[in-house]
């Protein structure tokens, strides 16, 4: 519908070490990026990561939300695409 939010989670899996894990989200209409830090804990291998995602105006679009996770290295990358109608 018009001016609604789009709720998307993405999963990051790990090999279950301590460490931190940089990432971030980047909505391709609104070129928005934003930016996450998740601390992983022992023996845990997957962490949901959300966004919230708010989508204005009156068109119909596809929307394709990115997650990235940028550290550790080599950077990683998954998307999902839909569409908006207004």
């Amino acid at each position: 519908g018009c001016n609604s939010d789009a709720f998307i989670t993405g999963t990051i899996n790990t090999n279950g070490g301590v460490g931190e894990i940089r990432y971030e989200w980047r909505m391709n209409l609104d070129k928005d990026v934003e930016k996450g830090t998740l601390r992983t804990t022992a023996g845990t291998t997957s962490y949901d990561v959300d966004l919230t995602w708010r989508l204005q105006g009156k068109r119909t679009t596809k929307a394709t939300a990115t997650l990235r996770v940028t550290s550790p290295g080599p950077a990683r990358s998954a998307k999902t695409t839909f569409t908006y109608k207004c």
